[in-house]
């Protein structure tokens, strides 16, 4: 897809690496912000789905569907190009669970995520580090000379 006057934001995925797309994203959004108040913004995207966070900590899936020996999702964030996070999960959950159940992004996604390892996510997801380093740093008194 290419950008257009409807929606500028939509990147050319073929020619463009995940950290150029983010880049490109996050342009277009910040440029959209009056001069006067770009300072104060922090633009942060969150890659595909939330569920890519999820798969950041394979031990807490493998834990809620009574498994062992699910693969390992080194770069979860950029999964999305070969199957969504969330697909990955409906997957998992219809064929590994004992029950076979499907996957609910909100009863499943929800529970998931409070049970994270968010170091695991941390050291797996790029934007995610990103975010909470921007807020670390928002966040911390600044240090006066």
């Amino acid at each position: 897809t290419k950008p257009n006057s409807r929606n500028p934001a939509v990147v050319d995925k073929k020619n463009l690496s995940f950290q150029q797309r983010l880049e490109a994203i996050k342009a277009e959004v910040v440029g959209r912000i009056h001069k006067s108040r770009r300072i104060a913004v922090r633009c942060h995207v969150l890659v595909h789905e939330i569920e890519a966070w999820i798969l950041a900590d394979e031990q807490v899936v493998a834990q809620r569907l009574k498994t062992k020996n699910l693969p390992s999702w080194d770069q979860p964030e950029t999964i999305n190009d070969i199957k969504p996070p969330s697909k990955i999960l409906q997957e998992l959950f219809r064929t590994r669970s004992p029950l076979k159940k499907s996957y609910d992004k909100y009863k499943d996604g929800v529970d998931l995520l409070g049970k994270v390892d968010w170091q695991k996510v941390y050291a797996k997801c790029p934007t995610f580090k990103q975010l909470v380093d921007d807020l670390r740093n928002y966040c911390e008194p600044q240090q006066t000379s």
